[in-house]
């Protein structure tokens, strides 16, 4: 199981995601690293977790704002690989980010339509972009999707060519109750994708968890940032933990 740390960044700083309340999040305190400085974070989870890859929410772009494309640039000159919710619509914004990052998230918070993510999925290969299925009070997020169900929308993802895709409860962000193992059965066995699941992980025992049914990675923000999940946690589920 991959582990995929999570930095949510607004106005240029990370800030402590919660129940996707973007209004009221304040800048990140965390156990390990002394500043808000997603450079600085992002140094720390490298050397103190070895780990090699970050999911980076820009929040000031999905909002309309223009990327933070040289925090980009910093954070790949440190090793670490990002994969990066910017509020992608259509395929040119995804070509646009795909100049500056590993991994392109598609969103269905900001997408266009399944036929722009089919687009995205052929001009950049499914390696390089991966879908994210962002659920809010048990429905679909979506601006400008006429759809409301994260299954429904999980097989159009399947659908457009891409094996792998986000689940992100968005109302278990940042509140370590727990992850939504119901929603993400569900999804598995119906489509087979190749889930990263984020939203609500407390520390080990869900990771055993979401192992056994078979996801294959958690994104985890709020249980590293607050020392729930340290380096020698994972060092002691190695085996749950590799790629």
């Amino acid at each position: 199981m991959k582990i995929v740390p999570v930095l949510d960044i607004k106005g240029g700083v990370a800030v402590h995601a919660f129940k996707g309340k973007r209004e009221e999040y304040a800048p990140l305190t965390t156990w390990y690293c002394p500043s808000p400085n997603p450079v600085e974070v992002a140094r720390f989870l490298r050397d103190l977790y070895s780990l090699d890859e970050v999911y980076l929410a820009d929040l000031d772009a999905i909002e309309g704002k223009e990327p933070n494309i040289d925090l980009y640039r910093r954070l790949r000159g440190l090793g670490i690989k990002v994969m990066v919710d910017a509020g992608v619509e259509r395929l040119e914004d995804a070509l646009n980010l795909s100049r500056h990052v590993d991994r392109v998230v598609a969103a269905t918070e900001t997408l266009r339509s399944f036929d722009e993510l089919r687009k995205i999925a052929s001009e950049l290969g499914p390696d390089r972009v991966v879908a994210s299925i962002d659920v809010k009070g048990g429905r679909l997020l979506a601006r400008n999707l006429d759809l409301s169900s994260p299954l429904e929308a999980a097989r159009r993802v399947k659908g457009a060519g891409l094996g792998e895709a986000l689940l992100i409860c968005l109302d278990d962000v940042g509140t370590l109750r727990g992850v939504d193992l119901k929603l993400t059965r569900e999804i598995l066995e119906a489509t087979g994708l190749r889930l990263l699941v984020g939203g609500g992980v407390r520390g080990l025992d869900d990771l055993v968890k979401l192992s056994g049914i078979g996801v294959q990675g958690v994104l985890v923000g709020t249980a590293i940032h607050r020392g729930l999940l340290r380096p020698e946690d994972l060092k002691r589920v190695g085996h749950l933990v590799s790629d």
